[in-house]
C-alpha cells in the first residue's frame, strides 16, 4: 500500500473522525426523504435524487449529503489551502531573521552604502510582506461551497491587519536608516516610532483573528489535538499582548521585564510555526484525499 494509501486509511479509521450518515438520510431508491439543503446555493434537495444534480446550481447531489470534513470539500478549494499554509509559514520564517539581521548588519553601513543597504532590506520585506498577505489571503479564503456558514469580516480583519503590520515594518526600518543617517529629528522619528507601534499592535490584533479562522480548519480535519493546540495558543497570545500593552504603558521592571517578554513572545513565535506546519501536513494529506474522493466537484456549474 502507498504512503497516501496507508494515510487514507488512517484518517478513515481514526475515532475522531465524523461518521458520514449519508445512507440516513435517503430510502432504498436513493430519494432524499430529509431536508438537505445544497452546499453549494442552499436549494433544498429533498425529494430528489442522491445520483442528480441540484436543479439550481448543478453541484452534484451527493456532495452535499456527505459531511464537512475537509477530505469532502472541494479539492481545488483545499490546494489553495495548501498553497496559502506553506507561503505563511515560508515567509514568516524568513521575515524575523531578516530583521533581526538588518538591524546587526545596518551598523557597518555608513553614507551611501547606508542607502543602498536600506533600499535591499527595505525591498525584501516588502517582497516577504506580499508573500505574508497572499498566503493569508489563500488560507484563509471562504468554502465556495459553504455559503452562508463563514463570518467572512474576520478573513477580512486579518488581511487588514497583514497590511498595516506590512506598513509599520517598513515605516520602522525606514524611520531606523533615516535617524542613522540624520535625516530626520529626533521628533520626527519618535512619532514614526509610535506610529510603527500602533501598526504592529494591530497586525498582533489581526495574529489572534488568524489563529480563530485557521483553527477552524482543524475543526474540519478533523484533528482535536490541533484544534486545542490552536485554542490554547490564541489565549496564550492574547494574555500575552495583554502583558505587553500594560509593559509599555507602565515600564514594569524596566530590562528584566522587556527580556521576558522577548523570551515568551518568542517561545509563542515557535509554537505558532509548529502548529502551522503540523497543519499544513494535515491538510495536504487531505487534498490529496479530496482529490480521490471528491473529484467530481464542477469546476462551473453556472
Amino acid at each position: 500500500m502507498t504512503d497516501h494509501g496507508q494515510n487514507s486509511a488512517e484518517y478513515t479509521s481514526h475515532s475522531n473522525l465524523e461518521i458520514d450518515t449519508a445512507s440516513d438520510l435517503f430510502d432504498d431508491t436513493g430519494t432524499l426523504i430529509t431536508d438537505v439543503t445544497c452546499r453549494r446555493c442552499g436549494y433544498n434537495l429533498r425529494g430528489l435524487l442522491t445520483g442528480g444534480r441540484c436543479p439550481e446550481c448543478g453541484m452534484p447531489i451527493g456532495l452535499s449529503t456527505r459531511s464537512d470534513q475537509l477530505r469532502y470539500a472541494d479539492p481545488i478549494w483545499v490546494e489553495r489551502l495548501v498553497k496559502g499554509g506553506k507561503y505563511v509559514v515560508y515567509s514568516v520564517i524568513g521575515l524575523i531573521p531578516s530583521m533581526l539581521l538588518a538591524d546587526l548588519v545596518g551598523d557597518m553601513f555608513r553614507g551611501a552604502w547606508l542607502y543602498v543597504f536600506t533600499l535591499i532590506v527595505g525591498l525584501w520585506l516588502m517582497a516577504l510582506w506580499a508573500l505574508i498577505y497572499y498566503g493569508v489571503c489563500l488560507i484563509t479564503s471562504p468554502d465556495p461551497n459553504h455559503p452562508g456558514k463563514e463570518r467572512l469580516y474576520i478573513p477580512r480583519l486579518v488581511r487588514i491587519a497583514v497590511l498595516i503590520g506590512a506598513l509599520g515594518q517598513i515605516v520602522y526600518w525606514v524611520n531606523e536608516m533615516f535617524f542613522r543617517l540624520s535625516m530626520i529629528t529626533t521628533t520626527s522619528s519618535m512619532i514614526l516610532d509610535r506610529f510603527s507601534t500602533w501598526c504592529t499592535f494591530i497586525a498582533s490584533i489581526g495574529s489572534l483573528a488568524y489563529l480563530q479562522c485557521v483553527a477552524q480548519l482543524a475543526r474540519r480535519i478533523p484533528d482535536s489535538e490541533l484544534f486545542v493546540f490552536a485554542r490554547n495558543l490564541f489565549v496564550s497570545n492574547m494574555i500575552y499582548l495583554a502583558v505587553v500593552i500594560l509593559y509599555a504603558i507602565t515600564f514594569l521592571g524596566a530590562p528584566v521585564t522587556g527580556l521576558f517578554i522577548f523570551l515568551v513572545g518568542l517561545i509563542l513565535f515557535i509554537a505558532f510555526i509548529y502548529w502551522q506546519i503540523k497543519l499544513n501536513k494535515a491538510i495536504i494529506e487531505l487534498a490529496w484525499i479530496a482529490r480521490a474522493t471528491g473529484g467530481n466537484w464542477p469546476q462551473d456549474t453556472h
